[in-house]
């Protein structure tokens, strides 16, 4: 005999996160060197001029968290769930207090304190240069594992899934001396 039963689930609310866990077996890692800007300046005075960049202004670490589990960002509820977050020490992988991210689709920025610094840039009188600002970013992108508990009913709900990470760790300028 069948018997029809209404079900009405929503785990919105009802799931807490338990843990989460970073795969360091599976860590792959990268150092990628992107252009982020340019600027040509032509110095037609006798003087030389001193062009001043910050190259970490508007710099972040974005992360992002992907899975192929279509419950998997609607298991603990429509708010994101702060994680924490995994870093690179001396190409191993750490989690500590340094900082926490809501767990949800998509990439997220992660404001972090970067050097001051301040790089001069000198253009000689009577040049043209193309100045090419590049920014230096540490990738790495492994499996998680998050764990989630029903508040109500104690039943268990794992979701898995890809981190990825990129942080800025260095920047240089390429400098092109324009003939004319």
């Amino acid at each position: 005999e069948e018997k029809a039963i209404s079900l009405n689930i929503s785990p919105s609310g009802q799931y807490i996160l338990d843990k989460i866990v970073y795969s360091s077996e599976d860590l792959q890692q990268y150092t990628d060197i992107v252009a982020t800007d340019s600027i040509t300046v032509n110095n037609q005075g006798k003087d030389t001029i001193t062009i001043q960049w910050k190259p970490y202004e508007g710099q972040y670490r974005s992360v992002s968290f992907t899975s192929e589990d279509p419950t998997a960002f609607k298991l603990l509820g429509n708010n994101p769930v702060p994680v924490r977050l995994p870093y690179l020490v001396n190409g191993k992988m750490v989690q500590d207090d340094k900082g926490d991210i809501g767990y949800y689709p998509g990439t997220g920025h992660i404001g972090q304190s970067f050097p001051d610094v301040t790089k001069d840039i000198k253009i000689p009188p009577f040049s043209t240069r193309t100045i090419y600002h590049l920014i230096e970013y540490q990738v790495f992108w492994t499996y998680y594992t998050l764990n989630a508990r029903n508040q109500n009913s104690g039943k268990e709900r794992t979701v898995t899934g890809i981190f990825t990470s990129r942080l800025p760790i260095g920047y240089f300028a390429a400098i092109h001396k324009i003939e004319g």
